[in-house]
Order: C-alpha cells, then sequence, then structure tokens
C-alpha cells in the first residue's frame, strides 16, 4: 500500500518500489502456476488406477489440485489488476492523488486474501512434493537446492546449479521426454564426476565452450581462456560449466584468488568428499 507521502520524489519512490514488489509477487505466482500445472500434468499421465480406494484417493487429490490452480489463477489476476492500477498513477498528473486512493483502497480490499492464499498454495506444494518424492527411493545426496553445485565423491556425480523455473519449463516443454522434476534433474543437470577425470583437460574444454557456444565469441578468445585455465589447479572445471556467463566465471576467480568464495553469489558450491582414512598409530 502507498503512504500519503506530501515530498513529490519520495512518493515516485515509494510508487517504483511497490510496482517491482508486485512485479516480484507476479512472478513468483507464476511459478507456482506452473508448478501446479505441471503436477497436474504428471497425475493425469501416471496415475492407474485398480481398485475403489485408489479411485477415491485418485479424485480427492485431482480435485485438490485443481481447487488451489483456482486460487493460484485468482491471486495472478489480483496481482496483475494491482499492477495495472498503479501504472496509472503519474504523480505529474493532478488526480495522482485520487489515483492513489483508489489503489490503496483495491490493496486494502483485496491483498490479505491472496497472501492467504499464497500461504495455503506454498503448504499444499510442499506436501505434495513431498509425497512424490517419497514414492520414489532416494538418498539424501540426491536432493540439492536451488542455484547449488554439488560435486560428489561419495555419489560420484556433480548435479549442476538449477531453478524451479527452469525445472518446470523444461518439464512443460517437453512432456514426452520427461515425467517428473528429479527425472530433469538427473538427465540434464547431472553429469558423472569421471567425465571430469581429466582436470586440466576438462578446464581446457569448457572454458573453450563457454566461451563460443554460451557467449558466441571468438575463436581466438575460447583459446586463450582455455589456456588460462589449462594450469589453473585450484578451479574445479565443474565450476566453469555451472557458470552461465563469462562474467560469472570472472567474479568466481576474483573470489577465488582473494579466498572470497562467500562473496560469490550466483551459485553455492557443496564438496561432498570421502572421509580422510584415519592412519593408526
Amino acid at each position: 500500500m502507498i503512504s500519503n507521502l506530501q515530498d513529490i520524489t519520495e512518493l515516485a519512490t515509494a510508487l517504483q518500489t511497490e510496482k517491482v514488489f508486485l512485479s516480484n509477487y507476479l512472478n513468483s505466482q507464476k511459478r507456482t502456476n506452473a508448478q501446479l500445472y505441471v503436477f497436474l500434468k504428471n497425475f493425469v499421465k501416471s496415475n492407474v488406477v485398480s481398485n475403489l480406494p485408489q479411485s477415491q484417493k485418485a479424485c480427492n487429490d485431482l480435485s485438490n489440485i485443481v481447487d488451489f490452480l483456482k486460487k493460484s489463477n485468482s491471486n495472478i489476476e489480483c496481482v496483475e489488476i494491482l499492477l495495472d492500477k498503479i501504472n496509472l498513477i503519474d504523480v505529474n498528473l493532478p488526480n495522482y492523488q485520487e489515483l492513489i486512493d483508489d489503489y490503496n483502497s483495491l490493496y486494502l480490499t483485496s491483498f490479505d486474501d491472496v497472501v492467504k492464499r499464497s500461504t495455503e498454495l506454498d503448504y499444499f506444494l510442499s506436501e505434495f512434493t513431498k509425497r512424490s518424492d517419497n514414492s520414489v527411493e532416494q538418498t539424501s545426496s540426491d536432493v540439492t537446492e536451488e542455484n547449488t553445485l554439488v560435486i560428489s565423491e561419495i555419489d560420484n556425480k556433480v548435479i549442476l546449479p538449477f531453478t524451479m523455473e527452469e525445472l518446470n519449463q523444461i518439464l512443460e516443454n517437453n512432456p514426452e521426454k520427461y515425467s517428473t522434476i528429479k527425472d530433469v534433474i538427473d538427465r540434464v543437470y547431472t553429469k558423472p564426476l569421471k567425465y571430469y577425470h581429466y582436470s586440466s583437460i576438462m578446464r581446457f574444454k569448457e572454458a573453450f565452450k563457454l566461451v563460443r557456444k554460451r557467449e558466441h565469441g571468438s575463436f581466438t578468445q575460447a583459446l586463450d581462456l582455455a589456456f588460462e585455465l589449462f594450469s589453473n589447479y585450484n578451479l574445479h572445471p565443474a565450476v566453469i560449466t555451472a557458470c552461465k556467463t563469462l562474467d560469472e566465471l570472472d567474479i568466481y576467480l576474483s573470489c577465488l584468488e582473494y579466498n572470497e568464495l562467500n562473496d560469490f553469489h550466483f551459485f553455492k558450491t557443496i564438496f561432498r568428499m570421502h572421509p580422510l582414512p584415519i592412519k593408526s598409530t
């Protein structure tokens, strides 16, 4: 809600802050909505019932998903209307206060319901995901969080950083290839650890690919970076794969050089190593 500010500059800043908040909130609601549609598609695709109890449970689950989709759609509609209202406000127009009052009135009558539905949606998604995950045997090391690079000696694999938005998008666009979120992670974002076995060579290859394929740089630029990183023994080659841009890699290298990796915020890196053997005395 926009406060009644007398200073026009402060008011303009407050309006911009509110717009950013609503835009981010709308994007969040759209991600939730996309996840619900993925649940619905997977549910229709995978549920087979053979008796009455299974049939009743399937009907209840389907009804819940549809109900929460309706709540999600309502949230998106409400936030979009609020955004339309606030975008009409121009502090240079004589009727700006009237438009602010109109926006605030709608905000007060609708946004509490949006927040309430969002809380219900978050809880439903959390519980539904847990239940789906429990239907597939997993070890704790199979699960990772968003924007995290996992380099695991224990599991002999590397999991590259991802976001839920990316996973849902891939799943939604390729229903014939992938059936679950875990399927996307395993097949798109996971590499065997042995892929990086020859570290120097893989640093060379991954650096070359970063420049040529992701940055569309010249052959010479790719070669220069590849040779530069070939002998950087402190850099795991999977980090180069995980970086989406040269800027990300440059920042990582700078943080690595000055031992300030806590300042690298594009993704976190987790190493899961075998414990060192204890020497007998």
